[in-house]
């Protein structure tokens, strides 16, 4: 079946599609929009915009302890390192839409969910992945104790409050 020609476009239209382009630049100081949102170079590495310097700081943080799980930069291969650097950059993702729902709550305005959830659930999922990838696999605590370390721990803190209390008289 062969398609529908377009109509094709006024003076009017293209002189509006420039004034767009100019207004969004000068919003913008001059800098043109390179990439949209989390496809743009400084995310993916990691940099977040100018105003999330806190959630800089702890994703910084973050991947600096992946690197130190790892066994220091000196330890890592290359492709740790790189899965290391992807990580980083959907846990920076990750950040962001978590505090777009945090600003704007789970539904829109039409009361449907947003769909920014998606792109949250994705890239937690990609996280997940590499950092698996990277040998960074989640180690469950051991939470089964056995009655002999649990008496010896109670009876250790009785007897650690029973020396503060003599030392006080």
């Amino acid at each position: 079946m062969p398609r529908k020609k377009k109509p094709p476009v006024t003076d009017a239209q293209r002189k509006a599609r420039r004034g767009n382009i100019v207004e969004f630049n000068q919003a913008r100081d001059g800098k043109p929009a390179l990439r949209h949102g989390a496809q743009s170079a400084d995310t993916l590495a990691g940099r977040l915009p100018k105003g999330f310097d806190e959630l800089q700081a702890l994703i910084d943080g973050f991947y600096e302890g992946w690197i130190a799980d790892a066994g220091g930069r000196e330890n890592l291969t290359k492709s740790k390192e790189a899965l290391l650097w992807v990580a980083r950059g959907c846990l920076a993702v990750f950040a962001v839409g978590l505090e777009h729902v945090k600003a704007k709550g789970l539904t829109d305005d039409e009361g449907k969910v947003q769909p920014v959830l998606k792109v949250i659930g994705t890239y937690a999922n990609t996280l997940r992945l590499n950092l698996i990838s990277a040998g960074l696999e989640r180690t469950p605590r051991n939470i089964t104790r056995t009655l002999e370390a649990t008496l010896q721990e109670i009876a250790e803190k009785e007897h650690k409050d029973e020396s503060v209390a003599d030392e006080s008289i």
